[in-house]
């Protein structure tokens, strides 16, 4: 409820910023060109956006699927990667269009969205943080969505593990 609440105050705060700096920019437009206090303005709208964003994201409602096949987890020790980490590049997979096998410096080798890197060669550079870990789920099991990425979708099940799931095994 308090996530809710504070979302809500983002979105109004966020709003009203932006009303007010665009205000303030039609304003300036009109009467006399001042770049620093169209700057500042300009600044002000970016962050109520910014802030109305945020707010979103906390008040957003979770989609809850329910698993109808079950899945184990194929990697006990998964990839976890960071940002501007270097891998080394492996195969595309024929079954899910979108991924490609990387390995690391430790010698883990795991499933990556090919939009999660930039491929050079045989080298691969993370343009984002990303966890490889997969749930192992039963029939009945109630999921939360977090994202969906090629065929797959990031989870959070009712422990509060997160992992991915295949799409394929959803309802």
């Amino acid at each position: 409820m308090l996530k809710i609440l504070i979302g809500l105050i983002m979105i109004m705060s966020g709003a009203y910023f932006s009303i007010r700096a665009i205000s303030s920019i039609y304003n300036i437009a009109l009467k006399t060109y001042h770049i620093g206090h169209l700057l500042l303005w300009t600044l002000i709208l970016f962050a109520g956006f910014g802030l109305v964003l945020l707010g979103y994201r906390l008040i957003r409602p979770w989609k809850i699927l329910k698993i109808t096949t079950a899945y184990t987890s194929a990697y006990p020790d998964p990839l976890n990667l960071v940002k501007g980490q270097r891998l080394s590049v492996g195969k595309k997979d024929s079954e899910w269009p979108g991924w490609v096998w990387c390995t690391d410096h430790n010698n883990i080798g795991g499933w990556v969205p090919e939009n999660y890197v930039r491929i050079e060669n045989d080298e691969a550079i993370m343009l984002r943080d990303y966890d490889a870990a997969e749930l192992t789920v039963r029939p009945g099991d109630r999921m939360k969505i977090k994202m969906e990425e090629s065929g797959w979708y990031l989870c959070i099940d009712q422990e509060g593990n997160r992992g991915w799931v295949p799409k394929d095994n959803f309802e």
